[in-house]
């Protein structure tokens, strides 16, 4: 913690003292929560001075309960509910990287929604150099405090090419990958895995990454599902089909790869129509889309014959 200088009352100053204590407990189920240490940091005295003069003089006495109880508790609480997935708690790992607390207070709420829109008009969190800061918006100081436990998915969603939400619908589509794969050994007789550059394979998407940046798990899946089904009724209807699948595709493997246009893509090869096929690359089982054309006619794109025809 960061104490209080003098500029600060006596009354403010032993408040804070009792609230940073009192804070300890809250501290300590974060970190229960978390897996992580967190230390809060904060300046009181700018604190103090963001507040609109009108909310000060009714809190100012009790800074200390207002930063370390109200506000940081509502956050712990938050916490200890977001962090129950696992993949929310990594998330918090990965990006709350400075292990600290902080807590701000923006004056007037033009300034607030100027600076983030579209959030709570009371409180929020943001991430700042790897910093959970308590952002307030001064004009409605220490009102709706439980404002402070919200929003968490929308705070620690990153910005990379993997959001928190497109991670859990990847992780949502785990046990229907694995089911497909099953059902595809059943077929062909051969124990295939999936192997998926997730985030290469979102960046590959030119003109419409926007619209699958958070469902790259049902992407995969709802081009998986039909080739598991094609293949199947070949491998079923002749023997052949089998052998020639176990035999050619020999690592094992089925990968995704997205051609940037139309132009690449037919000069990767001559067969299949214009949104896809299945291709045996280096003894990889390759599904091959077209940027021009995805999620267009999925359940027709793949046909063992074509796949499997002159390799």
């Amino acid at each position: 913690h960061t104490q209080a200088n003098m500029a600060l009352s006596l009354t403010q100053r032993k408040n804070i003292r009792d609230a940073m204590k009192k804070s300890e407990e809250t501290l300590a189920k974060i970190k229960e929560a978390t897996g992580l240490d967190f230390q809060v940091e904060v300046d009181v005295p700018a604190i103090l001075a963001s507040i609109p003069a009108d909310r000060k003089s009714s809190y100012a006495d009790q800074i200390g309960d207002v930063i370390y109880e109200y506000y940081l508790s509502e956050l712990g609480y938050g916490l200890e509910y977001f962090c129950k997935d696992p993949l929310n708690k990594d998330s918090v790992a990965d990006l709350a990287t400075a292990r600290k607390i902080g807590f701000s207070v923006i004056p007037t709420r033009k300034e607030y929604e100027k600076l983030m829109p579209n959030t709570s008009s009371y409180c929020r969190t943001r991430l700042v150099d790897g910093v959970i800061v308590i952002e307030v918006n001064g004009e409605n100081f220490c009102s709706n405090v439980s404002e402070a436990r919200s929003g968490l998915e929308k705070t620690f969603a990153g910005d990379g090419p993997l959001t928190l939400s497109c991670r859990t619908n990847i992780a949502k589509n785990a046990e229907k990958v694995q089911e497909l794969l099953e059902q595809f050994e059943q077929k062909t007789g051969a124990k295939f895995e999936l192997e998926v550059d997730y985030a290469g394979l979102l960046n590959s998407i030119v003109s419409r990454r926007s619209e699958f940046q958070d469902s790259m798990g049902d992407f995969v899946v709802t081009y998986l599902d039909p080739l598991v089904r094609s293949f199947g009724r070949s491998c079923d209807a002749d023997e052949m089909n089998k052998e020639a699948l176990q035999e050619l595709a020999s690592t094992r493997k089925i990968k995704f790869f997205i051609f940037k246009d139309d132009k690449e893509y037919k000069k990767a090869a001559s067969f299949g129509g214009s949104y896809g096929r299945a291709r045996i690359v280096g003894g990889d089982l390759v599904i091959e889309l077209n940027n021009t054309n995805l999620y267009a006619n999925v359940d027709y794109i793949f046909e063992f014959d074509q796949t499997f025809s002159g390799v």
